[in-house]
């Protein structure tokens, strides 16, 4: 008798528990990349000219669990000066790591941007620039309302998988 009423209390537990269910948790990475994502604004990103009628620069980027947006605003001159008459919008599929070199900047969260798809508002002068088809290993990290993104470098600069550390200039800083 008193076994049939452990077994019954135990499946009385596992069942509460969710045993059985057949629902599996999302997997995060070990790390905490809440102060990361945000809508920013790029800071000091340069005029590129795409002809002598048009030109583009960064204007926006949008970081969030799934997805890295970098928007780029386009301009009727070579100087960037006029209204925008379009937007250009590449997003690219996030995915997370937490670093593995105990190198890495303290606090710094890694992400694997590959994609990106493209979006078009507006006039958009061609020619457009082109999109990389090669994953970006990036490294990102936010310290007084400013992130730092980290890409490429010198092998001494990059963890064993290719990450960037981040102890070198960054790549591109953006504010919210």
């Amino acid at each position: 008798m008193q076994k049939k009423i452990i077994i019954f209390g135990l499946s009385i537990a596992l069942t509460a528990c969710g045993a059985g269910s057949g629902i599996d948790a999302i997997p995060k990475p070990n790390l905490n990349v809440d102060s990361l994502l945000a809508n920013w604004r790029s800071l000091d990103q340069p005029c590129i000219e795409l002809g002598p009628q048009s030109s583009y620069k960064e204007t926006a980027t949008h970081l969030w669990w799934q997805d890295f947006q970098k928007i780029y605003s386009v301009y009727d001159n070579a100087s960037c000066t006029d209204p925008a008459v379009g937007n250009i919008t590449d997003t690219y599929q996030a995915n997370w790591s937490a670093p593995t070199s105990t190198q890495t900047k303290i606090g710094a969260a890694r992400v694997e941007l590959s994609g990106p798809v493209r979006a078009v508002e507006g006039l958009t002068p061609q020619p457009t620039f082109p999109l990389g088809a090669t994953p970006i290993l990036a490294l990102f990290f936010a310290e007084n309302n400013q992130l730092q993104m980290y890409t490429g470098g010198s092998a001494a600069d990059l963890d064993g998988e290719g990450y960037p550390l981040g102890f070198t200039t960054p790549t591109a800083v953006f504010t919210k």
